[in-house]
Order: structure tokens, then C-alpha cells, then sequence
């Protein structure tokens, strides 16, 4: 029997036994997946999961994917950008001559620019694609190649709503920080706790990982409420919320003496997460501890709202 095989055995005997839980250990690995937000969108509802983590690729994301994937036989490098425009190049790579007498030629084929105004106002990327420059005499100043621009543009509406083992990874973690919560347990990051509470949410990610590629695993290990795991959790949990608090305080730290107004709402939420996330490990975390962390974020609150000059 391997690790994997008495991990699940044990799972199934926790299952079966009424024993009392502090959370679960969680760990996933997702590979081979290569979905469309249309089968994203199916795989979140039927796992009972919100739709809304099928969330379109943002335009340079897009934009970057699509020139990832011509990349064969040719070098394409970012030339220019402005708040106006990005520029790329394409330069075809090839070998000639034999064995001692080989070398890399290069030869120019096209640039690929695109407006960014234009995009920000009509959100097409083909739109904003510029094809052609003309001087001031109406001359063409520069014409773009119409094959490589159509395939830019094909790639990038297909990698806008396209999802691969790095994206469905970063949304397994996302789904579970916001519809549950987790602390890291390793340094290198990897390995999560999750509290018991949101166990529900950890078995739906489980179901979704299940169906996403075959080689994907998602992985977990209840922790019986002992007092060495207890501890265990406790030291992590604490030194998240610290570094959550210490994060803060350089944001409140940079602000400077006046506080724009939107500012202060996300100051407000921050705070409000963060003694959130305190009262969620109140079974885990020594009511002392809780105690002074809770401070630290009231001492931040009041060197907030209290005592800094709004500025409109």
C-alpha cells in the first residue's frame, strides 16, 4: 500500500468514526488541464462551487499567451511601451550551413503594436491592433504582416478564455481563500489548513480537482483535535495573521500623514479581514494570543480613522 492508499484509507475510517476535528491538511496537484471557460464554468456548478472563478484572462495576459504560442523558429521580444502603446517584434530564426560551418541567421518579419487607449475605450484586441502606419505624406510608414497579426489575434481570443494546470492551481487556492480560509504550513508554501468548518468547501474543490485532467490530485488529511496538532496549527495560524498585520501597517506606514478617501474603505476591509480571520481560528489559537493580535489591529484602526487628516 503506497502513501497515497493509507492516506485515503485513513480518510474513509476518519469518515466513519465521530472523532473531533480541528480541520484538514490540504495539498493539490494539478496537471495535463487545458480547458475552455465554457467547461470551466460546467466543472465549478457541478462541484457546487460559484461560476464567477471562470474569470476571463485580463487583455496582456491574452495578449502575452497568444505570442508565447508562435514562438517556434522565431524570437519575438517586447520593443516598446508606453502609456499609449506596446510594440513587439518578430525575428524569424533559422540554421544554415552543416555541422562546423552552421550558424543562426536572423530576418525581420513584422512588429505587432497595439493601441492601448484604443483597447481601454472599445475592449477588441483587434480593434486595437494597429496594421498600418502612414506618414504625413499618406504614404504607408508601416504595414504590419496580415498572416502573423491574424493568427495574434485568433491566439489571443482563444488563450483570453483558456485555462492550463498554472491557472486551475492558482484558482484551487483562490476558491479556497475566499470561500474558506487557509494558512500555510511549509515555508515553500504547498501544503495548507484549512478549519474544520469549511470542510464542505474542501470536499467541493476536491470534486472539482477530481474531474479537471487526468494525473490532477487533490488531496486531504483530517487533524484530529489533539493537543500536539493543536499547537502545531496554532504556531502557523499565528504567525500568518502576524505577517497579515505586519503587511498592514507598512500599507498604513506608506500612506503618510493624510489618507485619500478611497483608500479608507480598503484600509476598512482590510482591518475587517483580518479580525475575521482571528475570530475563525478562536478554537485553535490560545484566547490570549487572539487577544494581542486583536490589539495590534485596533492600535491600526485608531491610527487610521482616528487620528489622520481625510483628504477628499
Amino acid at each position: 500500500m503506497n502513501g497515497k492508499e493509507k492516506r485515503q484509507q485513513f480518510v474513509a475510517a476518519m469518515n466513519g468514526v465521530s472523532v473531533p476535528v480541528i480541520g484538514s491538511i490540504c495539498w493539490w496537484n494539478i496537471r495535463g488541464a487545458d480547458l475552455t471557460k465554457d467547461q470551466f464554468v460546467a466543472l465549478l456548478k457541478e462541484a457546487g462551487l460559484p461560476e464567477k472563478y471562470a474569470r476571463e484572462h485580463n487583455y496582456r495576459s491574452s495578449f502575452i499567451r497568444a505570442l508565447k504560442n508562435m514562438e517556434e523558429d522565431r524570437i519575438i521580444r517586447r520593443v516598446s511601451e508606453d502609456d499609449a502603446f506596446i510594440v513587439y517584434q518578430f525575428t524569424a530564426e533559422k540554421a544554415t550551413g552543416a555541422q562546423k560551418t552552421a550558424k543562426l541567421e536572423y530576418e525581420y518579419e513584422t512588429r505587432v503594436i497595439v493601441d492601448k487607449k484604443r483597447y481601454s475605450e472599445t475592449r477588441n484586441f483587434s480593434d486595437a491592433v494597429i496594421r498600418e502606419i502612414k506618414s504625413n505624406d499618406g504614404t504607408p510608414d508601416y504595414v504590419a504582416d496580415p498572416e502573423i497579426t491574424r493568427s495574434v489575434v485568433d491566439l489571443y481570443e482563444r488563450e483570453r478564455v483558456r485555462y492550463r494546470s498554472s491557472d486551475v492551481t492558482r484558482y484551487v487556492q483562490k476558491i479556497l481563500t475566499e470561500e474558506a480560509d487557509i494558512v500555510g504550513l511549509r515555508d515553500q508554501g504547498a501544503v495548507y489548513f484549512v478549519p474544520a468548518r469549511f470542510q464542505d468547501v474542501v470536499e467541493k474543490v476536491k470534486s472539482l480537482v477530481d474531474k479537471i485532467a487526468m494525473g490532477s490530485s487533490f488531496e486531504y488529511l483530517p487533524i484530529p483535535d489533539a493537543a500536539a496538532s493543536r499547537d502545531t496549527v496554532a504556531s502557523s495560524v499565528i504567525g500568518d495573521l502576524k505577517g497579515a498585520i505586519r503587511e498592514f501597517s507598512d500599507g498604513v506606514r506608506e500612506a503618510g500623514p493624510d489618507i485619500k478617501a478611497y483608500m479608507l474603505d480598503r484600509f476598512k476591509d482590510r482591518i475587517d479581514g483580518i479580525k475575521r480571520r482571528i475570530g475563525l481560528y478562536d478554537e485553535i489559537v490560545p484566547e490570549a494570543e487572539a487577544q494581542k493580535l486583536t490589539e495590534e489591529v485596533d492600535t491600526l484602526a485608531r491610527q487610521v480613522f482616528g487620528t489622520r487628516t481625510l483628504e477628499v
